[in-house]
């Protein structure tokens, strides 16, 4: 069951799900600002012949529509508009030649600017654990002309979203409460069994990451117990405070504690760090002496890392999708070795990526 924050979390999908993306444009002309107001004004102009008419149906102020127009004539120096006084019914306008250059341009990029509104919808979305991996495969598939959306928001965050039909695709890294696998297990979990495939993705290195020469000496999860060692954690939700919190409870019912006893001797077990570079950032600037990220990460803020464990990194699809165009783009991806040789590259080992279990 999603907490407050998962709650209001999908409150945002569901109102994005919804949501139309519109693009605005501006055409800067002589040194004159033209947008969608300007082409409001002139259009209506044109059909009714009135700037007050033209303020009425483009539900504009009078003045506002009057000032517009005259600042634009008096930068570019010519008249957009006639106005003639008197006459049967009063005064009326109507658009010089100028005027209507002007206005035609402006519908043209209007109509351009409706048709990109409409690309704006993402081919595939992804949410789930924050991995360099994922970003990677997101940014070859946009050079092979597939718009992918990824949003790092933890593991059990994505298989909220994928629950709720936000996602196509989720990245996790769970491990089983009884510590003997990763992610698979997820397919018996009773919400999501006969919904979704597992697509098995790679295995990467998860451990501590500690200032070169390890200053402060640290071997396991009972130093961070130490009042002298700062540890920088990782934010509910994700796979890597998953994996934390399943070893302090070991780690507790070792020594006899409570939990409670445990996290409160950790120092900074309460600061949440939201990705696996945020938490080495943290070590290399000084706030923390440790923190749990993966080989990667260590290695971009040059820090020592110390080995924890392999954890396996794979993918949750909805079995409705499984069969789209986008979805089996990426899953035919995952599994090309062009792939796999860009995740060797960054320490990842994908032998078997690709493969989907149901």
């Amino acid at each position: 069951m999603a907490d407050r924050r998962g709650t209001r979390m999908l409150e945002v999908a569901k109102a994005l799900a919804l949501a139309e993306s519109k693009l605005s444009f501006k055409v800067l002309a002589g040194g004159a600002v033209l947008g969608e107001e300007v082409l409001a004004v002139l259009k209506w102009m044109e059909e009714t012949g009135s700037l007050r008419g033209a303020s009425e149906r483009g539900g504009l102020v009078y003045a506002r529509a009057w000032r517009t127009l005259s600042n634009i004539e008096r930068v570019l120096g010519v008249k957009l508009v006639e106005r003639v006084a008197g006459g049967y019914g009063g005064g009326r306008s109507f658009l010089t030649p100028e005027g209507k250059l002007v206005l035609a341009r402006l519908e043209f990029i209007g109509r351009k600017v409706a048709l990109l509104s409409g690309l704006l919808k993402p081919d595939l979305r992804i949410a789930g654990s924050d991995c360099p991996g994922v970003r990677l495969i997101a940014e070859r598939l946009w050079g092979k002309g597939l718009g992918v959306e990824y949003a790092a928001v933890g593991s059990w965050n994505g298989v909220e979203l994928l629950l709720e039909g936000y996602c196509d695709v989720t990245g996790v890294h769970l491990l089983n409460p009884s510590g003997e696998d990763y992610n698979r297990f997820l397919l018996e979990d009773p919400r999501l069994r006969g919904k979704v495939a597992l697509v098995r993705g790679y295995r990467r290195r998860l451990g501590f990451v500690v200032k070169p020469g390890n200053p402060k000496s640290i071997r396991g999860f009972r130093d961070l117990m130490r009042a002298d060692v700062v540890f920088a954690n990782r934010n509910r939700g994700s796979g890597t405070r998953n994996f934390v919190d399943s070893v302090l409870r070991r780690l507790a019912r070792e020594e006899g504690l409570t939990l409670r006893k445990v996290v409160s001797s950790v120092r900074g077990y309460g600061t949440e760090y939201h990705s696996h570079a945020a938490v080495a950032y943290a070590v290399a600037a000084g706030k923390a002496d440790v923190g749990v990220a993966l080989e990667w990460a260590a290695a971009r803020y040059g820090l020592e890392f110390i080995p924890l464990q392999e954890e396996r990194y794979d993918f949750l699809v909805r079995l409705d999708r499984i069969r789209s165009d986008p979805v089996s783009a990426f899953i035919e991806y995952l599994g090309s070795e062009e792939c796999r040789s860009e995740l060797r590259a960054l320490g990842f080992e994908a032998e078997g990526s690709g493969e989907v279990i149901v």
